[in-house]
């Protein structure tokens, strides 16, 4: 999964210091994974490709997720998950 990671891939909200790639890792380790992923759209061009995808899980509502892919259709941003620090 690492390597479909761009050079460039950001997580907005992550704290100074933190590497994207880092909590990527974390979050498909510790999260279950979605059942069915439907894709929606592909749009744009190859260097800025934009897909959405409906995400269906074992319990509750499919969630509709957007992702943005480089030309070597490498993962740049996505919202698959949202940053949140906790703690004091």
């Amino acid at each position: 999964m690492l390597a479909r990671l761009s050079d460039k891939y950001a997580i907005a909200g992550l704290p100074e210091g933190m590497k994207a790639t880092d909590i990527f890792q974390q979050a498909i380790e510790r999260v279950q994974g979605p059942t069915e992923i439907v894709i929606q759209s592909v749009e744009g061009p190859p260097a800025q490709r934009i897909a959405k995808a409906e995400f269906r899980y074992p319990r509750g509502e499919p969630k509709v997720k957007t992702m943005r892919f480089d030309a070597q259709g490498k993962l740049v941003e996505s919202d698959l998950f949202v940053m949140r620090v906790q703690g004091s």
